[in-house]
């Protein structure tokens, strides 16, 4: 980027942080560093369209209950696996 002024990042990212990396900072001017706070499926999807599917982010946003169900769920049954194999001292 130092050497070719037409080069442009573009930070893709599930968890939007407002700052960025030290080591790119000095590079952000000319709107050369942009920042896509999204997950793979919604940015695959940005790349070939140019538009962002507001039907897939809803979809997306209501399956995450499910992930924490889920990993509840989970979480409990190797809980309960973890207490039955420890022996009884």
């Amino acid at each position: 980027m130092a050497r070719k002024n037409n080069l442009s990042v573009q930070i893709v990212d599930p968890i939007f942080r407002k700052n960025l990396p030290d080591f790119i900072e000095p590079f952000d001017y000319d709107s050369r560093i942009n920042q896509a706070c999204c997950g793979a499926a919604h940015w695959i999807d940005y790349c070939k369209s140019r538009k962002w599917d507001n039907e897939q982010l809803e979809t997306l946003r209501e399956n995450s209950k499910f992930r924490v169900v889920i990993k509840n769920k989970v979480e409990s049954i190797l809980q309960s696996r973890n207490q039955q194999q420890k022996p009884n001292i």
